[in-house]
């Protein structure tokens, strides 16, 4: 088999990976119910963004069953809090 087609071959398969692992995503992204604004400064999320999805952040907790989102704004603000005491 000459390389151009393996090569090609392989781009193939990686764009169908790709699609997968977005087709995929939208569909959690659908079946999981998140608030529409960040917990701290009410920045709109758009669940259809996919640079949201992979940005903001998901705070859940298992005893109350709450989940809050965070802005990366807000999750570096909180990050700094952290590592300065």
């Amino acid at each position: 088999m000459s390389n151009n087609l393996k090569r090609k071959i392989n781009r193939k398969n990686q764009i169908k990976d790709k699609k997968t692992a977005e087709k995929q995503l939208k569909k959690t992204l659908k079946n999981i119910f998140l608030p529409d604004f960040c917990k701290n400064c009410n920045a709109p999320f758009d669940k259809k963004s996919h640079d949201h999805a992979n940005n903001w952040r998901v705070i859940a907790r298992a005893e109350e069953e709450d989940k809050y989102l965070l802005c990366p704004v807000c999750w570096d603000k909180i990050q700094t809090l952290i590592s300065s005491e």
